[in-house]
C-alpha cells in the first residue's frame, strides 16, 4: 500500500494475506492483525475535538440518526443507501 511517505511492505504483506485466505476465522484474525500493525504506525491522526454531529428529526421520522452505516463516516453530510434502508415514516405521528 502507498502511504504518503512511501511503500509499507509489511502493509501489503499483511493484507495481501488476508485477501487470498479462504478460512473465515483465519482472516478475521488477520484482520485483527492489521489493525494491530496500522495502530503502531499511526499514519492516520484522529483530530482534536472529532465528535458526532446532534442533529434533529421529525418524531415521524422512525429509526433516523440510529443506524450510522459504518462506510460513510458520521460527521460527513451525506447518507448511505443502506443507511436509508432502515428509515421509515409513522403515519400515525405524523400531523394532518
Amino acid at each position: 500500500m502507498q502511504i504518503g511517505l512511501g511503500e509499507d511492505k509489511e502493509l501489503n504483506r499483511l493484507v495481501l494475506g488476508q485477501v487470498r485466505e479462504i478460512d473465515r476465522n483465519k482472516r478475521v484474525q488477520m484482520l485483527k492483525d492489521v489493525q494491530k500493525y496500522l495502530a503502531t504506525k499511526m499514519y492516520a491522526l484522529p483530530q482534536p475535538g472529532d465528535f458526532l454531529p446532534f442533529r434533529l428529526y421529525q418524531p415521524w421520522a422512525m429509526n433516523a440518526g440510529y443506524f450510522v452505516s459504518p462506510i460513510v463516516h458520521p460527521v460527513m453530510e451525506n447518507i448511505s443507501q443502506t443507511e436509508l434502508t432502515y428509515r421509515w415514516i409513522d403515519k400515525t405521528k405524523k400531523p394532518a
